[in-house]
């Protein structure tokens, strides 16, 4: 995981943003197209915590619960914002 990052500044990272990204992976992730991802496109540990309904799929809200979680956890002062030393924990969760 990288900071957000344009030209050659860091930023720091909000949401809306972040989750951004995430949509772009997951869109990228689905090889056939079919709004799911299952554990051949998407292999990470985070795949069974975040298959909610034990359907072996993840569906792009699922997929995005795993990396909502991570930002709240790595948002320690609750700014809605994650800042370069708050990124860090994220980097190792994953």
């Amino acid at each position: 995981m990288q900071l957000l990052r344009t030209d050659t500044k860091w930023q720091l990272a909000g949401l809306a943003e972040y989750l951004k990204r995430f949509k772009k992976a997951f869109e990228s992730k689905d090889k056939n197209n079919d709004g799911l991802l299952d554990s051949q496109e998407h292999s990470h540990a985070s795949f069974a915590r975040a298959d909610q309904d034990g359907n072996e799929r993840l569906t792009n809200e699922e997929f995005m619960s795993i990396h909502r979680r991570h930002f709240t956890n790595a948002d320690k002062n609750n700014s809605g914002f994650l800042t370069p030393e708050e990124m860090v924990p994220v980097k190792k969760d994953r």
